[in-house]
């Protein structure tokens, strides 16, 4: 049994297969995803599992080097992202976002309907 925040199996083995410098997506429940990417879809009605509670966990579990969010994003919601991972996020146009994100090593979609709530993370070394 894992006694750290999350207990999700398939979300903590996508983070444990993480290495360095690897992309993952956090987004909101209408991201639009390609079928062949691996997904943790983590939503189970509208607004739950909430991006934000979902993004503190993963920051919890694996080092993060650097995070991208739509230039488009509501600056509360950049305010908010910022606190819980320790730094502002790159702002990038939501379309170069949405290009990034095919090369994510995997998806973590919630159940979020606040619009831009996407994220994404490169993963960091921790040490």
């Amino acid at each position: 049994m894992n006694a750290g925040v999350l207990i999700h199996p398939g979300l903590l083995h996508m983070l444990a297969s993480a290495g360095h410098t690897d992309d993952l997506l956090i987004c909101d429940a209408g991201y639009p995803l390609p079928p062949d990417i691996l997904r943790i879809d983590l939503g189970y009605r509208a607004g739950q599992a909430p991006f934000l509670d979902v993004l503190a966990a993963v920051a919890a579990t694996i080092p993060i080097e650097r995070a991208s969010i739509a230039a488009e994003a509501d600056s509360a919601l950049g305010t908010a992202i910022a606190e819980v991972i320790g730094f502002e996020a790159d702002r990038i146009a939501h379309a170069s976002l949405k290009r990034r994100a095919m090369d994510c090593r995997g998806v973590v979609r919630t159940g979020e309907y606040t619009r831009y709530a996407n994220i994404v993370l490169t993963v960091g070394a921790p040490f």
